[in-house]
């Protein structure tokens, strides 16, 4: 996630190393997101310059909205509601993610609700079983 006017929107998919010098917004140190970001950085030859870190993903955006830092955040994070760019990375990463629900329980909305969510996402490659 890049401010709406940082001069990388509009181009294609880019290379970490590109945002060296850029002041970062990360997680929660050793959370899985600072942990994948700090690694993805050193991976791209830098170490990240954090000049803050937020326990969730609405404090990055804002963040990120004002252009104060840029932001690794996973596609389910995005939220439409935030001025922020969207980066594609050259090195794509994935990740799996699994709902599991018990057998038996009674239906219930909010779980419903999320699982719908994660169907309908864009980047996710497969649909979710039916059912559940």
């Amino acid at each position: 996630m890049v401010p709406p006017d940082h001069p990388a929107v509009g181009r294609g998919a880019v290379d970490l190393a590109a945002y060296a010098d850029e002041p970062w917004a990360f997680d929660i140190p050793q959370s899985y997101m600072a942990n994948l970001a700090l690694r993805l950085c050193r991976q791209s030859g830098f170490e990240p310059r954090v000049v803050c870190r937020f326990s969730n993903y609405m404090m990055s955006l804002q963040h990120v909205e004002a252009g104060l830092s840029i932001a690794l955040l996973p596609g389910l994070a995005v939220d439409r509601r935030y001025r922020v760019a969207t980066r594609e990375l050259a090195t794509p990463v994935t990740r799996t993610i699994t709902a599991a629900i018990r057998r038996g329980s009674p239906p219930r909305a909010a779980v419903r609700a999320v699982l719908e969510a994660l169907r309908h996402h864009p980047e996710l490659p497969l649909p979710l079983p039916d059912g559940e």
